[in-house]
């Protein structure tokens, strides 16, 4: 078994060893640079075949289309990261917003249209909205309401005394 200094060298450039042990890294201490043995030369290694494009905390690095690394700045507080429209980026965004709280004087059971007005419609809502509307006229019952992107759904909920 190889020890670690059979493999990473460190000394000055001009006291490196003859190559001749392929895989063998060396670092020059006054150059700060590395090097690999292949075998019969010593190549170095391109120090700048990644250059860091971060410069702030919660960055995060992209690959663009050739592979360079970019950088994709932090985004606000609960944005989402996702996708962009054409699925070649990441990109943050604010998260759909499926959930509502309403107040409003509404029958028993409240009808589509009075769930239309707290809410909007269910072909504009989508399917996965939720919301909650609290017949404030009478203050004793809450609707969790839910559409399926065609229809309202609801189930009652009664205040306890």
């Amino acid at each position: 078994m190889a020890k670690l200094d059979d493999v990473i060298r460190r000394d000055t450039f001009a006291n490196r060893p003859a190559a001749g042990v392929a895989g063998r890294l060396f670092y020059a201490t006054d150059t700060k640079r590395t090097y690999r043995d292949n075998g019969a030369t010593w190549d170095e290694y391109d120090q700048d075949a990644f250059s860091n494009p971060m410069t702030t905390q919660g960055d995060v690095i992209t690959g663009g289309a050739s592979g360079a690394a970019g950088r994709l700045a932090i985004g606000t507080a609960g944005q989402l990261l996702t996708v962009n429209a054409g699925a070649t980026a990441p990109e943050w965004a604010d998260p759909d917003s499926k959930q509502e709280f309403s107040e409003d004087d509404v029958s028993d059971p409240p009808s589509d249209a009075e769930l239309d007005a707290a809410f909007g419609a269910p072909g504009t809502l989508g399917e996965g909205f939720v919301g909650v509307l609290d017949d404030n006229g009478a203050a004793t019952d809450c609707y969790l309401c839910w559409t399926d992107g065609t229809a309202w759904f609801y189930v009652k909920g009664t205040k306890a005394v």
